[in-house]
C-alpha cells in the first residue's frame, strides 16, 4: 500500500503509515491483498476399499474353516482335522505377510518359518496321534521334526548368507545366531527330554560347520559387524 499524505510504499498489512501515522487505504479491491499466512489446502480424500489383502485372506480362510469344520463334524468327527485348516491358514497369511513382503532379515524370516512349519507338526501329530501312534512316545514327533526343521534351516540360512555374505555382510550375524539354535536338540537329550540322540548330532554338526564356515570365510565381514553394532 501508499500513504496518500506522504507518498511511502509500505509493505505488509500494516494499518497506519510508519512515518506520518495516518491511516492507509488499500489500494484497489481489498479482498486481492495476499494474506498473511498461505491458504489451507484442501486434502485429497481418499477411497477407503474394502478389498485389501488381510479382509480378502479373513474372509477365505473363515470360509474354508467352516467348510472344513463342518466336512469333519458329519464324516469324522472322532478325529478332530479342522484345526489343521485354521493353523494351515494363519501359516500363509504370516507367510505372505511377514516373511514375502515383510523387510525383516533373512535370518528372522527363516526362523519364523521354522517355528511355524515345528507347531503345524506337532499339531498334526497330537490330531492323528491315537489314529495309529499310540505305540510311540508323546514326544516322538518333536524327536523326529525339531532336529530335521532346524536342520535345514541351517543348510538354507548357509546357502543364503554365502551368496548375500558380500553384499550384505549382517547376515552372517545371522546365519551364527539361527545355527547356534542348532545345538537346542542335543542340549534338550542331555536334559532328558528327548531321547533320540542321532537327530541332536546331526543338527549339532550341521549348525558346527555353519559357523566355522562364517567364522573362517567371514571373519573380516563378522568383524566389521561387530564392531559396527558394538561401537568399538
Amino acid at each position: 500500500m501508499r500513504c496518500k499524505y506522504c507518498n511511502v510504499e509500505v509493505l505488509g498489512q500494516a494499518t497506519l503509515c510508519p512515518l506520518c501515522h495516518e491511516k492507509l487505504e488499500p489500494d484497489g479491491d481489498a479482498s486481492q491483498i495476499a494474506p498473511t499466512y498461505p491458504p489451507k489446502r484442501a486434502r485429497k480424500r481418499t477411497r477407503h476399499t474394502h478389498f485389501t489383502f488381510n479382509n480378502v485372506y479373513l474372509f477365505v480362510a473363515a470360509v474354508l474353516f467352516l467348510i472344513g469344520l463342518t466336512v469333519n463334524l458329519m464324516l469324522t468327527p472322532r478325529v478332530q482335522w479342522f484345526w489343521l485348516i485354521g493353523l494351515v491358514a494363519l501359516y500363509g497369511f504370516l507367510l505372505i505377510r511377514y516373511t514375502i513382503l515383510s523387510a525383516h532379515s533373512i535370518g528372522m524370516k527363516i526362523l519364523q518359518q521354522a517355528a511355524m512349519i515345528l507347531i503345524l507338526v506337532l499339531a498334526s501329530y497330537q490330531v492323528f496321534r491315537h489314529v495309529r501312534l499310540d505305540a510311540y512316545p508323546k514326544n516322538l514327533a518333536l524327536e523326529i521334526a525339531l532336529p530335521s526343521i532346524l536342520s535345514v534351516s541351517t543348510l538354507v540360512m548357509g546357502i543364503l548368507t554365502a551368496v548375500h555374505a558380500r553384499r550384505r555382510p549382517s547376515v552372517l550375524i545371522d546365519c551364527m545366531l539361527l545355527s547356534a539354535l542348532g545345538l537346542l536338540p542335543l542340549i534338550l537329550y542331555f536334559a532328558r527330554v528327548l531321547q533320540t540322540l542321532y537327530g541332536g548330532i546331526v543338527s549339532a554338526c550341521v549348525s558346527a560347520i555353519t559357523i566355522l564356515c562364517c567364522l573362517f570365510f567371514g571373519r573380516h565381514e563378522l568383524g566389521e559387524e561387530f564392531r559396527k553394532k558394538f561401537h568399538l
